[in-house]
């Protein structure tokens, strides 16, 4: 009943047809590297929705993020102590258990590096969320890539961009561009999504994320 009502609610937000835009800080965390929050959250994204039609869904590199934080932050006792981190940023934002205090440290960080845009909510998409919605909206073929389905999604493209780059003998501009592949699995993902006809699919596919936190 809870995730019922708060599907409802969220599509009651994004839905109205008042002609603001409504935008969304979206934390992409891969689940195949635990943290509290879910993942370790390699990249983020900004979602923009005006009258319920997605406008626009922007991607980048958590590290080019961060890059851009001079301030220096103490971590929490934990992440010194066990990950021997010593400088906190965007990427280990995620470091509680606890999701309001995730998602608050996180707009936080996003600040630090100069960012301006103002967030109406903070979602938060472990990798295996990819594989469900490709599920939905059907295998998706990138060219020099190969074909990411709703069995290998999330699996394939950790190969894509991690494992494939391994090594110093990788260009450093490689190495940093590596990740820009899922710029044009979203803009995939989000155009399908926008013509997509059975709306009941996509509500069930909410409803069950939801569900499974």
């Amino acid at each position: 009943k809870q995730e019922i009502e708060t599907l409802n609610a969220l599509v009651s937000h994004f839905t109205q047809t008042d002609g603001q835009t409504h935008t969304i800080l979206v934390l992409l965390q891969n689940n195949y590297e635990l943290r509290p929050g879910g993942g370790f959250l390699g990249q983020y994204g900004i979602l923009k929705v005006q009258d319920g039609k997605i406008t626009s869904f922007t991607f980048e590199d958590a590290n080019l993020l961060d890059q851009r934080i001079v301030a220096k932050v103490t971590p929490p006792w934990p992440l010194t102590r066990y990950s021997q981190i010593k400088k906190w940023k965007f990427r280990d934002s995620n470091w509680s258990p606890d999701f309001p205090t995730n998602a608050s440290k996180a707009e936080y960080f996003y600040r630090l590096s100069g960012g301006r845009a103002q967030f109406d909510g903070v979602v938060a998409v472990n990798a295996d969320v990819l594989n469900h919605i490709i599920g939905v909206v059907g295998p998706i073929t990138i060219p020099g890539f190969g074909t990411y389905t709703a069995e290998n999604a999330a699996i394939d493209l950790e190969e894509d961009v991690e494992r494939a780059y391994l090594g110093d003998d990788v260009p450093a501009e490689l190495k940093q561009n590596r990740k820009n592949v899922m710029k044009t699995i979203s803009a995939e993902i989000v155009k399908r999504i926008g013509s997509i006809g059975d709306i009941q699919k996509l509500a069930n596919l909410g409803l069950e994320e939801l569900r499974d936190k």
